[in-house]
């Protein structure tokens, strides 16, 4: 017997849940690379970030630095440990500056139990987790979702986490019972290509303005998620 219908929201993590006003995650990624790769130097200011998934933003930034796809691969258990080591000590070292972005907290509150809730970030499924740690979001709250690892395509990514989500919560959503949010223009793109509704909100480095004019229009646009009573309007299908 399927279980009783409820919504499905998806949510991004950088810039939407998070907001972090040091580039802490890209001196953890560095920091992993020169560990590992002893006497060559890395840097993310060429590559570009936003909406991407950390294999493919890890990828760049090492043959920037001369590393090639083979030695990446033969090397990735390695720094995908030094990268989570480093990750915690990043966010502890820049704690003040790495927090939930206004309104996140409360709004989590009044979804639980109400929704089925997951992931859907361009993030190291164990990066994920350390950075919801980092601002006390219990990793409880997300059972499922997808990640970096699933694809390095962003479009790929809202089937996987409906599918997983399906597996998880043991029901079958319609495309109109599904809601992804998130904070650039990659999410409006993948959210538009499954079919899904898309809520953009404001938070991260692209303003709600643009988000707004971005050539696929997505279903809601917000300035942050603090108005609580009017997202969760959104949620229900009452705006």
């Amino acid at each position: 017997m399927p279980a009783p219908w409820k919504k499905l929201i998806l949510f991004d993590i950088d810039g939407t849940l998070l907001y972090a006003s040091s580039d802490y995650g890209g001196r953890a990624m560095v920091r992993a690379l020169e560990n590992v790769f002893r006497g060559k130097t890395f840097s993310r200011e060429r590559v570009r970030l936003g909406g991407r998934c950390d294999p493919a933003i890890l990828r760049d930034v090492a043959g920037q630095g001369g590393i090639s796809e083979d030695q990446l691969s033969q090397s990735m258990d390695q720094i995908l440990s030094k990268y989570q080591e480093f990750m915690k000590e990043e966010t502890k070292r820049w704690a003040g500056e790495v927090v939930q972005c206004d309104g996140v907290g409360s709004l989590l509150d009044n979804l639980r139990g109400s929704y089925d809730l997951g992931l859907l970030t361009g993030n190291f499924p164990s990066i994920a987790m350390i950075k919801l740690d980092a601002i006390g979001i219990s990793k409880d709250l997300f059972p499922i979702g997808a990640f970096g690892t699933d694809s390095d395509n962003r479009n790929d990514l809202p089937k996987i986490a409906i599918n997983n989500a399906q597996n998880h919560y043991g029901r079958k959503y319609e495309k109109e019972q599904i809601l992804l949010v998130g904070d650039t223009i990659e999410d409006i793109d993948c959210a538009h290509f499954s079919g899904i509704d898309c809520l953009a909100v404001g938070t991260g480095c692209t303003s709600a303005k643009d988000l707004a004019e971005h050539t696929v229009r997505p279903t809601w646009v917000v300035e942050d998620l603090t108005d609580n009573e009017k997202i969760e309007q959104i949620f229900r299908g009452n705006l």
